[in-house]
């Protein structure tokens, strides 16, 4: 068989496949899971973000989840000594000093949008990337490239067990589980990286796209273990309220932030780490509060003049 006619014969077979699955009334994601997570990316060249809402609504989710990051220059600031390193040439220097005035020109500029939504522990994520921030990456590659020794850099197998290790490491930070949002457990890598480098436990040879892979690795186990634990809270909201009414930390909270404060420490103590979805807390103090205005249990402790 020549190579022509297997593509036409894999070409027929997928369009094959696709028409089956109309008849049989299932809905055609043109992407697979990773074996690792287990996620199914999207981009528009896959799905328009109509397309994708309308596959949550098929798949009867109620919750989308959305997250846009923002462009921070300080992560760049690296690019400041390489620039006054007396021992590089003028060509590095310069490079770097552009680098560095681009990273400023684009501080707090959004880089990503991901809207997501979580199907039986499969969490499908639709992704779209700003094409000024490729351009900035693309040009960086380059630079870094340039600037390394021969040889550095880690292989295929060892960037695998590497983006691994890392996402292991972050699913086990009591405040990147706490997080309530994407780009809060992002700061949280950033933070825990950084510190990593400082006291020697990992290399600045592994490149910003390892990290950034092991970071999306550890958001996507973070967000299906959310998924888990708090699947049928809402259902147990009577329960949730007579639980964290009796709890002595919040019955001696004054405010009404204090009190949210306190519920929002009570479930994430009872779900493995994991804060709560925004719109279940917001249920939980409803609830709260009117159980407060109804109950005629031990009063609080009153609020201050």
């Amino acid at each position: 068989m020549t190579s022509t006619s297997a593509a036409d014969e894999l070409a027929s077979l997928a369009g094959r496949i696709a028409r089956l699955a109309t008849e049989r009334g299932l809905t055609l994601i043109p992407a697979t899971p990773t074996t690792n997570g287990p996620t199914v990316h999207l981009e528009p060249d896959d799905l328009s973000v109509e397309a994708f809402l309308d596959l949550a609504v098929t798949a009867e989710q109620h919750l989308v989840y959305l997250a846009s990051d923002r462009f921070d220059a300080d992560e760049f600031a690296e690019l400041d000594a390489m620039a006054a390193d007396a021992e590089a040439d003028g060509d590095t220097c310069g490079q770097a000093l552009a680098l560095r005035a681009k990273a400023a020109q684009y501080a707090g500029r959004p880089i990503s949008l991901v809207a997501a939504f979580v199907l039986q522990g499969v969490v499908h994520r639709w992704c779209v990337q700003a094409g000024w921030f490729d351009a900035f990456e693309e040009e960086l590659a380059a630079f870094s490239a340039s600037d390394e020794d021969p040889g550095q850099g880690l292989s295929e197998a060892e960037e695998k067990a590497m983006v691994d290790r890392l996402a292991a490491e972050l699913i086990t930070l009591p405040k990147f589980r706490a997080a309530s949002s994407e780009q809060g457990r992002r700061r949280v890598a950033q933070i825990r990286y950084a510190a990593a480098e400082q006291d020697g436990t990992l290399d600045r040879e592994y490149s910003r796209g390892v990290l950034w892979r092991a970071t999306d690795r550890a958001i996507e186990q973070a967000m299906v273990a959310e998924q888990r634990l708090y699947a049928d809270a809402e259902q147990r909201l009577p329960d949730l309220v007579q639980r964290i009414t009796a709890d002595p930390t919040f019955r001696a909270a004054r405010t009404a932030q204090a009190r949210k404060h306190r519920a929002r420490d009570y479930l994430i103590a009872q779900a493995e780490g994991y804060a709560p979805p925004g719109r279940l807390l917001d249920l939980l103090v409803d609830a709260l509060g009117t159980s407060r205005t109804t109950s005629h249990s031990t009063p609080m402790l009153p609020l201050p003049d």
